[in-house]
């Protein structure tokens, strides 16, 4: 089953990060179906004379020794990525048809079956209430019958 929690049920009013962190692990909630999770791997490497000189090309005005100058290059590890679908194992019509499956193999029931039982049941109910609605003409035949 699929937790969910509403931060504003923990507390009304701003909440800091740190604080909805903590309600979040907490909270033991699935993450959400669409979220989207990379592996990362953090290199670092001196920044080379070469990037130093293209970056005083591109920028004369910016003092190099004032301040401090990082060159970020993102990359991904693959070419390729899994895709993860969560969906559920078994859902209601799975656990029907399973179930209708197995005590069609080992009874020989089926859906006809139960059609036949419902409609030899109504059957039998209306031929008892047709018998025990006789008509008064009936009843005088007959009993003129047990009579003579």
């Amino acid at each position: 089953e699929l937790a969910t929690f509403d931060i504003d049920d923990e507390q009304r009013g701003n909440v800091t990060i740190e604080q909805a962190f903590y309600i979040a692990i907490e909270c033991n909630c699935l993450p959400a179906c669409n979220s989207i999770a990379y592996e990362t791997e953090t290199t670092l490497s001196v920044l080379h004379d070469e990037d130093r000189h293209t970056f005083r090309l591109n920028w004369r005005d910016f003092d190099l020794e004032t301040y401090k100058v990082s060159n970020i290059m993102l990359f991904f590890k693959k070419s390729q990525f899994e895709l993860w679908i969560r969906s559920e194992l078994y859902g209601t019509s799975d656990i029907l048809a399973s179930c209708g499956g197995l005590l069609g193999l080992f009874m020989g029931f089926s859906v006809i079956n139960i059609i036949e039982i419902l409609y030899f049941c109504i059957l039998s109910i209306c031929r008892r209430h047709k018998t025990a609605e006789k008509h008064p003409d009936e009843e005088e035949l007959e009993h003129s019958k047990d009579k003579y």
